[in-house]
């Protein structure tokens, strides 16, 4: 099925700027797919904002793990990022509807409760009732929105540098951040590019270059601001929730997000902070960060 073709006939909105630019972008994501051939399940499930694409990795008889990659990403990815979480799960990573990927649809509300609707729908047609969750970046947020609202259905929540819980001055991300992307989004050129990646990534690789590339190039990003959970909100979790926050990171500063989670939330099992990392931790805190999830759910089971 052409998604670009089927997003245009439910009278969605398309976030690809073109169809050239779209083959360009999943071009990508299949090649991040590329070594994980033969292992993974490509599941798509209509829902209330269009229709997402799934990949399933590792077998049913294993719980369940749902993993919700960041902003401007994909779930080819997340799945490159965490590959050693189906050995111990069956694992479940939508694509983010509104996102360069292969979802379509429309962008879910990041103030109500539209991503805990998108999930819930999601676990029922995959007959999931219960599961562990995990999520980067905007998928901290699509996480902890899941468990504001549906907290009953999550056993445990991993999450890696989180939105939604602490917002940095806007200072620097308005100059280290924002400011390059709108000039190379105005006129694609390498320096401007190469200084939003160096500060938010810990080791940048060539993959991240181009596809941060094609996507600011050829995808309507979202510039909306990030909120926050309020204090009753987050009272409300049941969830045992642990948390990983990158020392350097520009947009979602550790020190402060370590004392505002210690506060708000009454089941926060575990806050560690990634020591000289930026927002996209490196390769070796990653699979740290992977197999404390993996040791902590064995624990449970123990």
């Amino acid at each position: 099925m052409n998604l670009y073709l089927s997003a245009k006939a439910k009278n969605m909105k398309d976030y690809f700027k073109s169809p050239s630019g779209r083959d360009q972008i999943i071009k990508l994501y299949e090649e991040r797919l590329k070594p994980f051939s033969g292992q993974y399940e490509s599941i798509y499930i209509p829902n209330s904002f269009g229709e997402t694409h799934v990949l399933k990795v590792g077998s049913s008889k294993l719980p369940a793990l749902f993993l919700m990659h960041g902003s401007n990403a994909n779930a080819a990815i997340a799945l490159d990022t965490f590959p050693n979480l189906s050995k111990e799960f069956c694992l479940y990573i939508p694509d983010l509807p509104a996102q360069p990927n292969k979802s379509v649809g429309n962008r879910p509300n990041m103030k109500n409760d539209d991503f805990a609707i998108w999930a819930a729908e999601l676990a029922d047609v995959l007959n999931v009732t219960s599961f562990y969750l995990a999520g980067f970046s905007l998928g901290g947020l699509v996480a902890l929105k899941i468990l504001e609202y549906r907290s009953d259905m999550v056993k445990e929540c991993f999450l890696a540098s989180p939105a939604y819980i602490v917002n940095a001055f806007p200072l620097q991300p308005l100059m280290k951040l924002f400011i390059p992307l709108k000039r190379y989004i105005k006129k694609p050129e390498s320096r401007p590019l190469e200084k939003v990646v160096q500060n938010l990534f810990s080791e940048p690789d060539d993959f991240a270059y181009r596809f941060l590339a094609s996507v600011f190039q050829h995808f309507e990003l979202d510039f909306s601001p990030i909120p926050t959970i309020s204090f009753s909100a987050a009272r409300r979790i049941s969830t045992p929730l642990h948390i990983i926050a990158a020392e350097n990171d520009l947009i979602f500063p550790a020190s402060k997000m370590e004392k505002r989670a210690k506060m708000i939330f009454k089941n926060l099992r575990d806050f560690k902070i990634a020591s000289q990392s930026k927002h996209v931790i490196g390769r070796r805190l990653t699979a740290d960060f992977e197999s404390y999830i993996i040791k902590t759910v064995q624990a449970k089971s123990i």
